[in-house]
């Protein structure tokens, strides 16, 4: 379509001369016409020649300071690192935060907690996020990257989604570690969409993490010896959905009403319990979220419907 060839020129003319204002030189634009972030990050990957590559979602914004902090782990002889991912908070599209995005922002830092302590037992993560995502090439280079990465399938179904899950189940499964630097110094912040779409969004997530959480436990294995403590948070992330619901379904059944607002209390309790850090937690740009505390209950309202939604995800 000539129109569309004349349209990719004009942007590609506009960020080289926007990177040439602002002295950033040997930036080389390519246009990928197939369709599939997959694809895009394969003819990224064929293009790229240096030691480090990183992926980028193209909605994230980058601290300033997060390049140089991003990289430092790949120092780590020791470690011998192959994968690193940032931080993650929310940036809001309006002026003001919407209930969606602040309910986004918890779950962002629920899961900054459970990288922290993957990170510190050992080093391992669920996922490096797509967001951001630096590699070092020669972990790529090792294996049929291409190939593998663009023919993935799930129960004979070709793989569409799940880009950075597969690229973190490389790293796990390969002799190099992952890394996650959680620091104020080395973060991005993204956006989320409203409903419907971050409905879909997430039922989307949920189905790429179940897919790919069953292959990395059960059909690969090598996470059990590598990153036990990690192994041991991913089936307990899988069951979890489940066992939410257990002492609320079985003290209706048995009839006892006492039981279940017990139950109820605890949750409500047990879970505000669990936020603390994230209002006592200096956030970039934002300083405090204390403004969020009146948010508590409807954010534990929506980790159960997003249960629901996960178990919706598996069937």
């Amino acid at each position: 379509d000539i129109s569309c060839e004349k349209e990719v020129t004009e942007i590609k003319n506009t960020v080289l001369e926007e990177m040439s204002e602002n002295n950033i030189p040997n930036i080389r634009i390519i246009s990928e016409t197939r369709p599939g972030k997959r694809r895009a990050l394969a003819t990224g990957y064929e293009n790229t020649n240096t030691e480090i590559i990183i992926f980028v979602d193209d909605d994230v914004w980058h601290c300033d300071t997060m390049l140089e902090n991003l990289i430092i782990p790949f120092n780590d002889k020791k470690r011998n690192t192959g994968g690193v991912g940032p931080g993650q908070i929310c940036r809001s599209k309006r002026k003001k935060y919407n209930i969606w995005e602040i309910i986004m922002d918890m779950r962002l830092f629920q899961r900054y907690l459970e990288i922290k302590a993957t990170t510190f037992f050992g080093g391992g993560s669920p996922c490096i996020a797509g967001r951001t995502m630096a590699w070092r090439k020669s972990m790529l280079d090792e294996t049929n990257f291409v190939e593998d990465f663009l023919n993935e399938t799930f129960m004979g179904k070709k793989q569409l989604s799940g880009d950075d899950k597969y690229l973190t189940r490389l790293c796990i499964n390969s002799d190099y570690g992952m890394y996650h630097q959680m620091s104020k110094d080395c973060y991005v912040s993204t956006r989320f969409e409203d409903p419907p779409v971050l409905f879909y969004q997430l039922l989307r997530w949920g189905r790429n993490t179940i897919r790919s959480d069953i292959k990395l436990i059960c059909l690969e294995r090598k996470v059990w010896c590598k990153y036990p403590f990690l192994a041991v948070v991913m089936v307990d992330r899988f069951l979890t959905p489940f066992t939410m619901f257990i002492g609320l379904i079985l003290a209706l059944v048995y009839g006892n009403i006492e039981l279940f607002y017990l139950i109820l209390l605890y949750i409500f309790v047990i879970r505000t319990f669990k936020l603390i850090p994230y209002f006592t937690y200096f956030k970039p740009k934002l300083k405090y979220n204390y403004r969020f505390i009146p948010y508590v209950p409807i954010f534990i309202l929506a980790t159960y419907a997003g249960a629901l939604l996960k178990l919706w995800a598996l069937f």
